[in-house]
């Protein structure tokens, strides 16, 4: 058995050496992980067209033999496959949390790999997303099937039709390729179906569920004051200045938060202004800019230089599409109810749903006096724990509590303490949700783990023009 030192590659701001690095490491190190893979197994109904689109029926419950029935949608791209007698392996890429396109398997980096390997690459979109949806969607008596081991065993069903349809031989080995959510998803097909995949690529997974994800914002922070100290401290000032103001009993202070920053109404309530300041509240369009590495991080610190950090602010959080921000707790929660038919909020509700009854990510401030952090300071654990209580109170059996929740997945799967072999985990140094990642020394043995300075999954594109080799 081949047997992988727990090494790490680290790479100093370059961006673009930086992601070719992580390729080269990546495509070398799953080269070695590839091995002998398991006898194909009868397909169940995996359904496949010329055009590159493929669906699979799965139960709605994999614990009940006789449980209904629904369809995933999947996506595959043989261009380059080389065959069931090649020896090529087979590339599984779960869906995140969010619809997937053609493009998840032509237009991320396992397709480069796949070119290199002659390999075949198929996409699944995780249950409960996208067009992937039971009968009655979303509705409340739908959640209890929403839920990550759920979509392992999706994976599984997955990974032995495509192994059938293609008539794979025990020679092309099957690697689980994912980022984010979607990489945590890797990283535990590998830990707990050892038998189905040979090798996982788990990219900035945040393995570790947590209701108190303090580390977000001081990464942000950092990744700030890498680019502009004086960016940094005022951007941190002003949203501490916002928290402050929301908060405080002078409703001349909330009024310029509201009217400054676009809220959609007054703000009177504790829990109204922690609404407003939650992650998926004001800051939300801004997060993704900045943990998105220096390319995005420097133009925002520009526009601060320039504007100064409340219109940079102003710029950076205008909410496209919908135009304000939401500010009461109750109309929050309503927005995200149950329904059984197609709606604008689908992705919303199933992706909470998943935070409330498993992972948290609750990304919270460090309190007065903390350490600096983009995350406003008077955010904390409880909000979201009310959010979840009122938000999923009506769906049975009830879920646990939020904290209950975050613990009871750690000790399944061994948050950043992975008890798995053959995973190849990518993280990036500015990237918030590499801090819910395997250590450089919790990397578990036969596993590796490349580090580079970079945001979330900036690796994960096709490589481009100019980068290095």
């Amino acid at each position: 058995m081949l047997t992988l030192d727990s090494r790490v590659l680290r790479a100093k701001r370059r961006p673009k050496a930086t992601d070719a690095m992580v390729r080269s490491a990546v495509v070398a190190l799953v080269a070695t992980t590839i091995g002998s893979a398991p006898a194909a197994a009868v397909a169940a109904g995996l359904r496949v067209d010329a055009a590159g689109t493929c669906s699979l029926p799965v139960p709605l419950d994999h614990g009940d033999a006789e449980s209904p029935t629904f369809t995933l949608r999947c996506f595959y791209n043989a261009e380059h496959w080389q065959g069931p007698t090649s020896g090529a392996p087979i590339y599984i890429i779960p869906g995140g949390e969010a619809p997937i396109s053609s493009a998840s398997v032509t237009s991320l980096y396992p397709a480069h790999s796949a070119q290199l390997r002659g390999a075949l690459v198929v996409s699944t979109e995780h249950r409960m997303f996208g067009d992937s949806m039971p009968p009655r969607r979303l509705a409340n008596d739908m959640l209890p099937f929403l839920t990550v081991e759920q979509a392992i065993q999706d994976l599984v069903h997955l990974v032995a039709d495509v192994r059938a349809y293609f008539n794979a031989t025990a020679a092309n080995s099957v690697v689980v390729w994912g980022c984010s959510y979607a990489g945590l998803l890797a990283s535990l097909l590998k830990e707990t179906m050892d038998g189905v995949v040979v090798a996982a690529v788990a990219g900035n997974a945040p393995l570790e569920a947590t209701d108190d994800f303090q580390s977000y914002g001081t990464v942000l922070h950092a990744a700030l004051a890498n680019s502009s100290a004086v960016c940094a401290a005022q951007t941190v000032a002003t949203i501490a200045n916002v928290s402050a103001s929301l908060l405080s009993p002078s409703k001349s202070a909330r009024r310029w938060v509201t009217q400054t920053f676009g809220a959609c109404g007054p703000i009177d309530t504790r829990l109204d202004a922690l609404t407003f300041l939650n992650m998926y509240g004001w800051l939300d369009p801004l997060y993704p800019v900045l943990q998105s590495g220096p390319a995005h991080v420097d133009p925002f610190c520009d526009a601060v230089t320039k504007d100064g950090a409340v219109g940079a602010l102003v710029s950076y959080t205008q909410r496209k599409g919908v135009g304000c921000s939401p500010s009461s707790f109750q109309t929050w929660v309503a927005t995200f109810g149950p329904h059984t038919s197609a709606s604008p909020t689908d992705t919303g509700r199933a992706f909470l749903w998943l935070l409330c009854s498993s992972l948290g990510y609750s990304v919270t401030g460090t309190g007065a006096g903390g350490a600096a952090s983009v995350a406003p300071p008077d955010i904390d654990s409880q909000w979201y724990g009310e959010y979840c209580a009122a938000a999923f109170g009506g769906v049975s059996p009830t879920p646990p509590t939020l904290s209950g929740a975050v613990r009871g997945f750690n000790r399944r799967y061994g948050g950043q303490r992975p008890n798995n072999t053959r995973t190849v985990y990518v993280v990036g140094d500015v990237d918030p949700w590499s801090s819910l990642a395997p250590s450089a020394t919790e990397v578990p043995a036969e596993s590796c783990r490349v580090a580079y300075f970079g945001g979330h999954c900036a690796w994960w594109g096709l490589p481009k023009a100019g980068d290095a080799p």
